[in-house]
């Protein structure tokens, strides 16, 4: 069969995906276990124009290579674009450019397989961490724990905790940030609060209605409850009679069961804690509500926590008690939720898509002087390694990114080292120059910094690294958006 220009085949077909700001996908064809691509990231933005021009973007990179692949699968594609308006980062991992004029820096393209890796944590009874790799978003999957059982050994069926909710949908992350991961427990002990926001249900030692189920959640920025950015309803603990059930975790809460007596506890909503029964406490944020202490031998069960945690199964005499309401939950943009749906205790699980070939970005060109230098170009992405933004007068250039390590800040505070897969923002200076922000790339380059002097024009970005397969290499550089080729041999 002939050869093309890059050595491959030239009967083969092709799709070509074009900068839309947005995550794209291709399923694989039947039959097809190895695709040729061509990868080019987003050149960085040109510095703006003071009474100086403004330093030029750096050029994105091209890369080639062969990907095996699975028939049927599919492939996500990310098209970096240079910034957009008002110095805003392209997407993808770019820098925003920095102060009046810096340009941003260009955001990568890459290939990434559809969720290949993930991890889930089970229930420890204590906060657990999750460091992100590289990548900038995550598939997840929380359940809430269920509240625990009632018992009157010897008396009547005994009531079952209420299931707790089940939430899917896709979080924004950060490579390299720590999110801080909660799984919510059932009851461990009888009546004893689940971890996570259960409210306690009541025992005397024979006789005793179930604690409410905790929460799962997770947790961005630190670990206070306004902190949580997606959250699983724990289930409402039961009374200890049939119909005295606990409600459902969901994205709002069910209410426990009860008999004619009206004693349940209510489920709680996205704004506030389930109602009380008689003589319990009612749910509150993140924290279920506790039952009342009940008389003879009935208890009714505590509240489910969740993003506002169900109220206590109340009980006014000894013929009458109920089960907690269930916890309310947070859904992700774009996510789903089903009330009830998991038994015992919670858990969550993260997923995302490894990159299998990344095309960095250019670092974005320093703002122009107010009056008599120049702004200094943004550094070229490269494979592997991207090039250094060019220094200015009196700021440096931010650094290129490796293999293996984000470009270094310029010496301006502002000026921020990259990211696992994301560059740095570059420094703001005084109101007029400012420094180029770095391109995305496998790494992330370096933020330039302004000029302390803004006569002078700002430093420009570095360039992102990329990453190829085994056999791939470079073909050049790009200017403008990024661009993704996939070719495939027609049998």
């Amino acid at each position: 069969m002939n050869k093309g220009a890059l050595g491959w085949p030239e009967r083969r077909q092709s799709v070509r995906f074009g900068a839309t700001g947005s995550t794209q996908t291709w399923q694989v064809p039947t039959g097809i276990v190895a695709v040729d691509v061509e990868v080019a990231g987003a050149a960085g933005t040109n510095g703006y124009t003071g009474a100086q021009p403004g330093g030029a973007g750096g050029l994105g990179a091209v890369v080639s290579g062969r990907l095996a692949v699975t028939p049927g699968e599919t492939l996500t594609v990310m098209v970096g674009t240079s910034g957009g308006p008002a110095q805003a980062a392209g997407f993808n991992g770019s820098g925003a450019g920095g102060g009046a004029r810096g340009g941003p820096g260009g955001g990568a393209s890459d290939i990434r397989r559809a969720l290949s890796s993930s991890q889930t944590f089970g229930f420890t009874g204590s906060a657990q961490t999750f460091t992100v790799p590289n990548v900038t978003s995550l598939a997840v999957t929380l359940r809430g724990a269920q509240g625990g059982n009632g018992s009157w050994p010897g008396g009547p069926q005994t009531g079952v905790g209420g299931e707790g909710a089940v939430v899917t949908g896709t979080i924004t992350v950060t490579p390299g940030e720590v999110l801080n991961i909660y799984v919510g427990g059932t009851s461990q002990t009888p009546a004893a609060a689940g971890f996570n926001g259960g409210g306690t249900g009541v025992t005397d030692g024979t006789n005793y209605g179930g604690g409410g189920g905790g929460a799962s959640d997770i947790r961005q920025g630190g670990t206070a409850l306004a902190n949580r950015v997606v959250i699983a309803g724990g289930g409402g603990g039961a009374g200890n009679r049939s119909n005295w059930q606990g409600g459902f975790g969901g994205v709002v809460g069910q209410a426990g069961g009860q008999n004619s007596g009206g004693q349940a506890g209510g489920g709680a909503t996205a704004s506030v804690g389930g109602t009380a029964g008689p003589n319990a406490t009612a749910g509150a944020l993140g924290v279920g509500g506790n039952s009342a202490t009940g008389a003879g031998n009935v208890r009714p069960g505590g509240g489910g926590g969740g993003l506002y945690g169900g109220g206590g199964g109340g009980s006014d005499s000894s013929s009458y008690a109920a089960g907690g309401g269930g916890g309310s939950s947070l859904v992700p943009s774009g996510g789903a939720v089903t009330t009830g749906g998991n038994t015992g205790n919670g858990s969550v699980t993260l997923s995302w898509g490894d990159r299998l070939i990344v095309a960095g970005g250019g670092g974005g060109g320093g703002g122009g002087g107010s009056l008599d230098v120049a702004g200094q170009n943004g550094g070229a992405a490269g494979l592997p390694v991207g090039a250094n933004g060019v220094n200015s007068v009196t700021g440096v250039g931010g650094g290129g990114a490796s293999i293996t390590a984000a470009g270094t800040g310029g010496t301006d505070a502002g000026a921020g080292p990259g990211l696992a897969g994301s560059g740095a923002t570059g420094g703001a200076g005084g109101p007029q120059n400012g420094g180029g922000g770095g391109g995305g790339g496998l790494f992330g380059g370096g933020g330039g910094s302004p000029s302390s002097n803004t006569n002078h024009g700002g430093a420009g970005g570095g360039g992102g690294s990329s990453l190829a397969p085994s056999g791939g290499r470079t073909l050049g550089y790009n200017q403008g958006n990024g661009y993704v080729v996939i070719y495939w041999e027609i049998s």
